[in-house]
């Protein structure tokens, strides 16, 4: 279904679903894919910790299919008991990035693992509170990583915006809180682009990543198709609403930027490819958008080697990483540490359950990250 089809009979298809789910809710199905001839040793116990809970949800009654779920999910990332208490890390050059450390409102930081959380394309902490909210639920020590010049109240020192792929700051921050918590498991949940600087950073530390686990949501996998091939496949309106946004960083950030990208070209970019002509490009001196994403593209390598146990939440009806874009074969055929947990519903970054909208993909990544931790805090790290 697309968007004008989606959006004419939204109205009808909200009112059926709302009372249909009054008189009898409806469960969207979800189902583990893993490597068909050696699963990972941690699975079975993973199963064990999920539960019911693996098997799938009840979509939020309101928010039926993909497009809404989508749409909505915006709406429900708030939470009002999460605050942040704000740290600014100086990189090797001298930038400054933001990591928000979070607590629930009264009380003390969890002692348990390390959990970073990275948000989407050009998203900040104030994007990400419930997810921190179910970390921190789940006895996990939070905290969100702004990349460099996304976090609110916090611009640019040098005129550099890094590029989707770009994981040199991220390495910074994780070898700076591995140092501070040493003996702490440290994991990390990434949310739509977030999932790929995540994966793009296992990729170029496959063996010493000092990673615990990983949960990726609604990743991309093969950007180079998302965003490249044949002009790109990220559909009206969400092409223009991830548009928005980067426009908005370059706002922000202009009286840094201003001189070394062209600002007229980027507020005059109709496409996601003509802004990161306009800005990643030059800024990388990259000459095509081509060379841009074999570059940054997080499937440039292969998991086949990382030794970190990965945990990938993908919905099928998701209007921005279509079904045909998760690549089934290589979680049976060659990704023996990485499982797939692929929905009916949920959208792009959506997967609202109930009646209040709470997201089932966080609750999913967090009951893993705490059985990964909770393996690695008794000594029996999982691989």
């Amino acid at each position: 279904m697309n968007i004008f089809t989606a959006l004419l009979f939204y109205p009808f298809r909200a009112l059926w679903f709302c009372l249909r789910g009054l008189i009898r809710p409806y469960r969207c199905k979800a189902s583990l894919v893993h490597h068909a001839e050696s699963p990972p040793d941690w699975l079975e116990g993973f199963k064990q910790a999920g539960g019911d809970l693996l098997d799938g949800f009840t979509p939020l009654y309101w928010a039926p299919d993909g497009h809404s779920q989508s749409v909505f999910a915006a709406l429900y990332e708030k939470d009002a008991s999460v605050c942040y208490e704000r740290e600014v890390l100086e990189m090797a050059d001298h930038e400054q990035v933001a990591l928000d450390w979070a607590t629930l409102r009264g009380q003390a930081s969890p002692s348990g693992g390390v959990c970073m959380i990275l948000a989407g394309l050009a998203g900040n902490s104030n994007a990400m509170q419930a997810a921190a909210g179910a970390a921190l639920r789940h006895g996990l020590r939070t905290v969100v990583v702004n990349k460099r010049g996304h976090a609110s109240g916090l611009t640019l020192v040098k005129p550099k915006l890094l590029s989707f792929g770009d994981t040199s700051d991220l390495r910074q921050i994780v070898l700076e809180i591995k140092r501070r918590y040493a003996d702490v498991p440290l994991v990390a949940i990434g949310s739509s682009a977030g999932s790929g600087l995540l994966a793009s950073y296992l990729q170029d530390h496959l063996r010493d990543s000092f990673l615990d686990g990983v949960v990726c949501v609604s990743a991309g996998y093969d950007t180079m198709r998302l965003f490249c091939k044949d002009g790109g496949t990220v559909p009206w309106p969400y092409d223009s609403v991830l548009l928005a946004g980067q426009k908005r960083l370059v706002e922000k950030n202009r009286a840094t930027l201003q001189g070394h990208i062209d600002i007229d070209a980027v507020r005059k970019a109709r496409t996601l490819n003509e802004y990161t002509s306009a800005v990643d490009l030059p800024t990388y001196g990259i000459a095509s958008l081509k060379e841009y994403w074999s570059i940054n593209n997080p499937l440039r390598g292969s998991f086949e080697h990382a030794d970190v146990p990965v945990l990938c939440i993908n919905a099928r009806d998701d209007p921005v990483i279509v079904e045909s874009m998760i690549p089934f074969d290589k979680f049976r055929r060659d990704w023996k540490s990485v499982v797939l947990l692929v929905s009916d519903r949920g959208g792009h970054c959506g997967f609202l359950e109930g009646s209040v909208g709470s997201h089932w993909d966080y609750k999913v990544a967090c009951t893993f990250l705490r059985f990964i931790t909770s393996a690695a805090r008794r000594g029996k790290g999982v691989r």
